[in-house]
């Protein structure tokens, strides 16, 4: 049987760096897929007949990557997802756009506007899903997610189910070491002979993870309240695979538990955060999306 990593390359989720370890893995069996359109529009069926026409393929990379992803008798996909604070990622998109040689709409607002000019932009354009619970839509939802019907506690579920899965592995970003060390070791099990290493890309800066958290909560202090309403579920999740990244030996991947952690305790992680969002997230969540024009119009130095 074929085994075949699918990273799902979410934006400003360490998804270079970890790219990175696979080109230098597996060399011409990995492909950083870059035609996102066929992706969005072909979903299963064209990743299916592109993996068949490569049968040297072993590892593939997509900002795109469909969900669901193909089933085959001839291969199995292993999909791979790192996932981050999304108050921390809202600027690490923005520093990264500010200073990427681009001509995309993102790269020219964050080139052009302030931190808040450029948030109020997002919104005032339509542009905010990359910056609203972005990532449980990306791995939850079926790459269908819009303005009108935003991701929601559905495809928080989804994320979770989908962490559960035998052979899906999560990551996270600021455990990006530990979470290394771990699929290191998931992939063994397929890839034996390979040795996996990685070195870091694409800084936006060197500080640590707490201090890139206080900085990105101060400066986006004016529209904290609205962004962390717009991402609650993006947080839920963050929250369910950090969790488990805090208990020691806990891997994850699928739902083997190792002798010291018990499938209740699992359980009561995904169902705390499940809770957790049933009780306070939703209100919360179609209140503020209604509204985001007026929170914003008044911005302390945010330019009318």
């Amino acid at each position: 049987m074929r085994y075949l990593i699918t990273h799902g390359h979410i934006f400003k989720n360490a998804g270079s760096t970890f790219d990175d370890s696979l080109q230098n893995a597996f060399a011409e069996a990995f492909y950083d897929h870059r035609d996102d359109a066929a992706m969005l529009s072909g979903g299963a069926k064209y990743l299916n007949k592109l993996i068949l026409s490569r049968p040297d393929l072993l590892a593939l990379s997509s900002h795109h990557l469909c969900n669901p992803l193909p089933i085959s008798d001839e291969y199995v996909c292993l999909p791979v997802y790192f996932i981050r604070h999304p108050i921390e990622r809202i600027l690490s998109v923005y520093s990264f756009e500010r200073k990427q040689n681009a001509d995309t709409p993102g790269a020219i607002a964050a080139a052009k506007y302030s931190l808040l000019d450029y948030i109020k932009w997002r919104f005032d354009s339509q542009r905010h899903l990359v910056i609203s619970n972005y990532q449980v839509a990306y791995i939850g939802a079926q790459h269908q997610i819009t303005l009108q019907k935003p991701a929601g506690l559905k495809e928080l579920k989804a994320c979770i189910a989908k962490h559960q899965q035998e052979n899906c592995f999560f990551g996270v970003v600021d455990e990006f070491g530990k979470s290394f060390s771990k699929f290191r070791s998931y992939v063994k099990e397929y890839f034996p002979d390979i040795e996996f290493n990685y070195k870091i890309q694409n800084v936006t800066s060197a500080d640590s993870y707490g201090d890139k958290l206080v900085n990105a909560t101060r400066q986006l202090e004016p529209v904290l309240d609205l962004l962390y309403s717009m991402n609650t579920y993006d947080l839920a999740l963050y929250d369910y695979i950090k969790a488990l990244y805090s208990i020691d030996d806990t891997p994850s991947v699928g739902p083997v538990i190792e002798p010291d952690v018990s499938q209740q305790q699992i359980d009561a992680l995904s169902m705390e955060s499940i809770e957790i969002t049933n009780e306070n997230l939703e209100s919360s969540v179609s209140r503020e999306i209604g509204k985001p024009k007026e929170i914003l119009t008044n911005l302390p130095g945010a330019s009318k």
